[in-house]
């Protein structure tokens, strides 16, 4: 692989899965940035005794808690969210790996599970080789949105995301890459300034590449695998879907195969955690 990649990865309260989503990446990626936003639960011990047992990678984990970038913005963006909590991780990644010119840098959340590194490394290369402008083209990539690890959920998206299924989301800040070291910086989104956005805002990335993969998902996003919804009903605008066998010939069996902490139980119609 010619450009090293960078997986940045924020948390915040993700002791339920988050040993589960790195384990689901190892083989992807050549390093690792990981900032807590001041968790209480134990995640950070969780994320550092994985990082212990898997020295062949470089972490750097830290807990940016305290820290609350000052967006120029017209809006008031709160302390603690996904636009803020992402521009901390991003740019700490830049300043760690000054050196390295020519990486690519992989943002994921706390509650994505990747396909083997074997079914989605070399379609990852593909899409990125396809970018006409190194310093600010980016990729966005498709995952299937999951209540559990056995159910699948349909979700409201964004207008103008191609589906391939109801239940997917055709790319979004859960998964996507752009050059380390580019042109583009994270910054609070116009419309909704506690989600992230890419500036300078580009047509060829917020139109016609964010919310349009409708390829083969490269993973899954479980939507409401945290604490916060534990005891909490199912929202009656949300549709489950129990079976999706037919549209993932690689099945679901990824998720059952890794380490959660926990569990989710919704037979009653509420979060019920289980812990392992």
């Amino acid at each position: 692989m010619m450009n090293k990649w960078i997986c940045g990865v924020t948390t915040y309260n993700s002791s339920m899965s988050i040993e589960a989503v790195l384990e689901s990446t190892l083989g992807l990626f050549d390093s690792y940035v990981i900032t807590d936003d001041g968790s209480s639960d134990d995640t950070v011990a969780r994320v550092n005794k994985f990082a212990a047992n898997h020295p062949e990678y470089t972490w750097s984990i830290i807990n940016v808690g305290t820290w609350n970038p000052n967006f120029e913005s017209k809006f008031l963006v709160p302390k603690k969210c996904h636009s803020k909590a992402r521009a901390k991780n991003f740019e700490l990644a830049k300043i760690i790996h000054h050196d390295d010119k020519s990486s690519i840098y992989f943002a994921l959340d706390d509650d994505i599970i990747l396909y083997e590194q074997e079914k989605i490394k070399k379609r990852i290369q593909d899409r990125i080789s396809l970018w006409d402008d190194f310093s600010t083209d980016t990729a966005w990539f498709n995952l299937v949105q999951m209540w559990t690890p056995e159910l699948a959920s349909v979700d409201r998206t964004g207008p103008g995301m191609e589906q391939r299924y109801p239940w997917e989301n055709a790319g979004d800040w859960t998964f996507c890459c752009w050059a380390l070291h580019g042109q583009l910086a994270v910054g609070p989104d116009p419309v909704t300034p506690e989600l992230a956005c890419l500036y300078p805002w580009l047509p060829k990335n917020q139109l016609t590449s964010k919310g349009q993969d409708n390829g083969y998902p490269f993973g899954f996003h479980l939507t409401h695998f945290k604490l916060k919804f534990a005891e909490k009903p199912i929202p009656r605008s949300y549709q489950q879907i129990s079976d999706i066998s037919n549209t993932l010939p690689d099945g679901i069996d990824r998720l059952t195969k890794l380490n959660f902490a926990a569990s989710i139980d919704i037979s009653d119609g509420t979060y019920k955690v289980r812990w392992a």
